[in-house]
């Protein structure tokens, strides 16, 4: 892996979380009525944030260039936790 820059992991993986906590707002304007507590917006960020990570680690293996690299880190943020929230509701209904 090419030499991580700082800046650069700093802004990709708050611009992931902003992504996580934007994903929630963006739920709840579908839905009003829908209860969305303090909890999950946290928890959202930090889903995002750990998808941000991986896909940060992922393409900066193969060296892109930086714009894309923080644009797929952003747009990985904002799809992240729905897709871990779709893998845990597949988990826990197999498990009944």
């Amino acid at each position: 892996m090419k030499n991580i820059d700082l800046t650069e992991l700093l802004i990709s993986i708050t611009l992931a979380s902003f992504g996580g906590i934007v994903n929630r707002l963006v739920e709840l304007e579908k839905d009003p009525e829908k209860n969305i507590t303090l909890k999950q917006y946290i928890g959202s960020a930090f889903i995002s944030l750990f998808v941000g990570i991986v896909i940060y680690s992922f393409f900066k293996h193969y060296d892109l260039e930086q714009y894309f690299l923080i644009t797929a880190t952003a747009i990985s943020g904002f799809i992240g936790s729905p897709i871990i929230d779709l893998v845990f509701s597949h988990i826990i209904q197999k498990k009944r």
